[in-house]
């Protein structure tokens, strides 16, 4: 038995509905472009969120080619991203519900063929997974406070690399966040079950096996969590692909996926990677695809302008608008000119509702 987004306590968003029944990808573009506006007014007036703080969850290598769908002429073929996962705390109808978003566990992701295959190829690889790999997500969270039976939800941008087995529990395997519902598109589901072999390299083998499915929670489409938080539908890198929106309580909004890697990505006409602005002028393009798998290049094209739209400008260069990453370039000696224009890195916001052991023990308990 799965659940819906009604039992899960959120609730599902109607304005951008028909936009995904449009069958021509231009327009669907010019319907997300006048539906943007809005939105955006009905979801600050909600507030912002509650608190925000940012975990590393593994460094990894990846194909400069991918990263910026060809248009970057520096010849590396690796560049370095962090991931991240995020903890957001937002009130839900007067109670402080906590989101535990893209909950990356390196070992797992290891396991999926693309990474199997990269790794093979990368002989410094070994040595930057043994240096860099932080604490277990568990152990961080509970050094910022937050036990793992506070976690009410979890949820990934998309499910590349990712296994639902240690978030859903299996009849051998307990779940990490024992009360944490998860959260997933019906398509990304889907394809975590059963791919296309095209498909097939980007997922886990067996991600979805045997997975308890009293916790599982298939969205249809954009849902709000609570003030300041929103689960947006944004199709194209995956058919399932979801993008986290969210009003941080003093820089503004956000958005969160892997449809870029760099807030580059969002503004190329900008950016000072080479190659970029070049491409930007001569295509016109006002995004570039992290382009690994492109099951609808359109449509993540549209999904990251959406996601353009409804993010705040980096207060830092008004140029730029507020992308969050979930898995970000950062510059190392791998790629040694190639670097994001800006960087948000590490984020920490507002101040987390947090529990001692005895109250972490009594909603164990219940």
């Amino acid at each position: 038995m799965t659940l819906t987004a009604k039992d899960a306590g959120v609730a599902p968003l109607t304005m951008w509905r028909d936009v995904y029944r449009v069958e021509n990808a231009a327009r669907q573009l010019e319907a997300i472009r006048s539906l943007a506006p809005q939105f955006k007014k009905e979801f600050l007036a909600s507030g912002p969120v509650v608190a925000v703080r940012s975990l590393r969850t593994s460094l990894a290598p990846y194909p400069v080619t991918y990263a910026f769908n060809r248009a970057c002429s520096l010849p590396y073929p690796y560049m370095l991203f962090q991931n991240r996962a995020l903890v957001v705390q937002f009130r839900q109808q007067g109670v402080v519900k906590t989101l535990l978003m893209n909950p990356t566990i390196p070992e797992r992701s290891l396991q999926a063929p693309f990474f199997q295959q990269l790794y093979q190829r990368i002989p410094f690889v070994d040595a930057i997974y043994g240096l860099l790999k932080p604490q277990s997500l568990p152990d961080q969270l509970r050094g910022v406070g937050i036990a793992p039976e506070q976690i009410d939800y979890v949820a990934f941008d998309h499910q590349h690399v990712q296994d639902m087995r240690p978030f859903l529990g299996t009849t051998e395997l307990p779940p990490l966040y024992p009360r944490a519902l998860f959260l997933v598109q019906r398509a990304d589901y889907e394809s975590s079950v059963s791919q296309h072999p095209l498909q097939r390299p980007w997922f886990v083998p067996g991600a979805g096996d045997d997975v308890k499915t009293d916790r599982l929670v298939l969205l249809d489409g954009d849902v709000q969590l609570g003030n300041g938080a929103a689960l947006l539908f944004t199709p194209g890198h995956t058919y399932g692909n979801q993008s986290l929106l969210f009003h941080a309580p003093h820089s503004g909004c956000y958005t969160v996926s892997e449809n870029g890697v760099c807030m580059d990505n969002y503004a190329p006409q900008h950016s000072s990677i080479p190659g970029l602005a070049d491409h930007a002028t001569r295509t016109g393009e006002e995004v570039i695809l992290n382009g690994n798998t492109r099951e609808d290049s359109l449509r993540q094209y549209n999904s990251m302008v959406k996601e353009k739209l409804l993010a705040d400008v980096y207060r830092k260069d008004t140029r730029f608008a507020q992308h969050y990453s979930s898995s970000e370039l950062v510059h190392t000696p791998v790629a040694p000119l190639l670097r994001p224009t800006h960087s948000i890195g590490d984020l920490s916001e507002g101040e987390l509702q947090t529990v001692t052991a005895a109250s972490s023990h009594a909603v164990n308990a219940a």
